[in-house]
């Protein structure tokens, strides 16, 4: 034994019980748990020269918990690389996370998974992955599995609609299963009952996507284990938890994901601490909402043996926290090291170059134009009854919208009154940069435009403008940086901010970053944007998810599964 800490509430999450008592720890493994440890009968030596090197860590009446698990995150919305992100996380409790990197492997495919894997091993948070049934099967077919086996828990955003064919839903269902993987769902909003059920025989044993309790208890009465999303843009925990009690006896099957998380929203709120804060405020038992975001979330993942308690034989991974109120964590251990305390993150790491495969991968190569953005009709028409995406602030879903537009000469025009500007993608991986326009309600831009390179799933340029000459200067300058967010006006660049690694991350140091989206937030909100996290919600109006959306192909009626005009009429 190396170390015991003494004067501890600990948070037993099996008993749901708090026990003052002491925890032996050795060689990074929780050994013995104890009202008083005795030392000599531990090491079964009275003059061992152990008990000189013992370190005591006094705990002084606080609270001891096992390390925060994050069930469901994707690490590039975060616009950090996992070696930079992870301080952030640890200095707030988060000791493993499960994270999906569908985001980079987009746009790189296998190449950005292993860019991903490497990275991971540099810190000192716990990373596991669930991934695309296309890239977890080339990792098994090109033999690559074996080395990154430990790591991968199985597939990630599992969804008949995110797949070409039923068929191939159904198939890489089976293929999880007939490996051993976990399938982790993406089972959006309003899934009608058979599709729930298909789900459920199919393995799907999870979803992240519940914006309601009455959709939550839906997949729990399946068996389907729901991850209470708590994010920038989607914010669904107080929906789901409030009164949850009222309806379910415990909360077993129930964990914690922020999903995708912006760097602003680490720095003001947290991370899973946020979660466990806003859960007890909704009326959840402290040590319940403990168990959620530990042990809950161990076993779900089968990583129970080593993680999500504190218990002989677990990896000491461990949070000392001053109250279950606000759950600021004031030491955090990981394998039986301190790694922050008292305010400092004590781990440091040698930054890395990055590799050249991550960098330029927008293949655009022609000037996006004013004209690419225009939306035509019938010479003699005087007014358009157009299909607007209605975006919504704090979810990832969208509005179906009719509104009756001006027509000028056969372009339908903006209704800056009633906020309908114009959104477009323009394709990023081919030369001739394909451009799709549409119509936009609620981002409440009153001048200038805003554009993004981080888009899901494809991750293609995303912009959303009030002059057309505005859209174009603010994508022609994404394509310059080679990925990132930017905010213009009249012809100006008013702040971006660079994300060269796949145009969805940055390796910049995450003050300096931190002020750089601060900065952009300002400048958007000046052209009078009001929506919490402006970005992140744009960057959802390209995914396949109720109601309308838009990418390459055009406007995309999700509820009907085909694409539209944005012209549903003219007279």
């Amino acid at each position: 034994m190396d170390t015991i800490i003494k004067n501890a509430q600990i948070v037993n999450v099996f008993t749901g019980k708090i026990e003052s008592g002491e925890v032996g720890i050795s060689n990074g493994k929780i050994v013995t748990i104890s009202e008083k440890i005795n030392f000599i009968e531990q090491t079964k030596e009275k003059d061992s020269e152990d008990e000189k090197k013992l370190k005591t860590i006094n705990a002084e009446g606080k609270y001891l918990i096992p390390g925060l698990i994050d069930s469901h995150v994707h690490i590039e919305s975060s616009y950090m690389i996992p070696t930079t992100l992870a301080p952030l996380l640890i200095n707030r409790g988060t000791t493993t996370i499960v994270a999906d990197p569908h985001e980079i492997t987009s746009v790189l495919d296998i190449k950005g998974m292993f860019y991903m894997f490497e990275e991971a091993k540099r810190t000192m948070l716990k990373i596991y992955f669930t991934m695309p049934y296309r890239i977890l099967k080339k990792l098994i077919e090109e033999g690559y599995y074996e080395k990154y086996s430990r790591s991968i828990i199985g597939l990630g955003e599992v969804s008949p609609y995110l797949f070409p064919t039923e068929d191939e839903y159904i198939e890489a269902c089976n293929f999880a299963k007939e490996k051993g993987f976990i399938i982790e769902g993406h089972l959006g909003a309003d899934y009608s009952d058979s599709r729930l059920d298909q789900a459920a025989y199919l393995g799907v044993s999870s979803c992240h996507e519940s914006i309601s309790q009455k959709e939550a208890l839906k997949k729990l009465k399946r068996g389907i284990t729901v991850i209470v999303r708590e994010g920038s843009a989607a914010k669904n925990l107080e929906d789901i938890l409030t009164n949850i009690k009222t309806k379910i006896k415990d909360t077993r099957n129930m964990l914690f994901g922020t999903d995708d998380y912006e760097i602003l929203d680490i720095f003001s709120k947290g991370h899973i601490d946020n979660c466990l804060k806003k859960t007890v405020r909704v009326g959840i038992d402290p040590v319940e909402a403990i168990q959620m975001a530990t042990i809950n979330a161990a076993k779900h993942f089968k990583l129970d043996d080593k993680i999500g308690s504190i218990s002989p034989g677990k990896v000491a991974d461990l949070v000392l926290m001053d109250n279950l109120i606000d759950f600021k964590a004031e030491m955090v251990m990981i394998e039986g090291k301190v790694i922050y305390e008292s305010g400092k993150f004590r781990h440091r790491l040698r930054k890395t170059q990055i590799p050249y495969y991550l960098l330029d991968s927008i293949k655009v190569e022609r000037e996006i134009e004013s004209k690419d953005f225009e939306i035509k009709t019938k010479k003699d028409c005087k007014k358009a009854v157009a299909r607007v995406i209605g975006a919504i602030d704090g979810q990832i879903t969208s509005e179906f919208i009719k509104a009756e537009l001006e027509v000028e000469d056969g372009n339908v025009l903006r209704d800056l009154k009633n906020d309908i500007l114009k959104i477009a993608v323009i394709d990023r991986y081919k030369p001739e940069g394909k451009c799709t326009t549409g119509f936009i309600n609620s981002f409440c831009l009153r001048k200038g435009a805003v554009a993004t390179s981080i888009a899901h799933d494809d991750h293609n340029i995303l912009v959303v403008g009030v002059t057309d000459e505005d859209m174009a200067l603010a994508v022609n300058e994404v394509i310059k940086m080679q990925g990132g967010l930017i905010v213009v006006n009249d012809g100006k660049v008013l702040a971006k901010v660079n994300l060269p690694i796949a145009g969805l991350m940055t390796n910049q140091g995450p003050v300096e970053l931190r002020q750089d989206v601060l900065n952009l937030h300002k400048e958007a909100e000046k052209l009078g944007i009001g929506l919490h996290s402006p970005f992140m919600t744009l960057s959802f109006l390209c995914l396949p998810i109720p109601e309308l959306k838009i990418d390459t192909k055009g406007i995309l009626d999700v509820y009907k599964g085909k694409y539209v005009s944005p012209i549903e009429s003219c007279n």
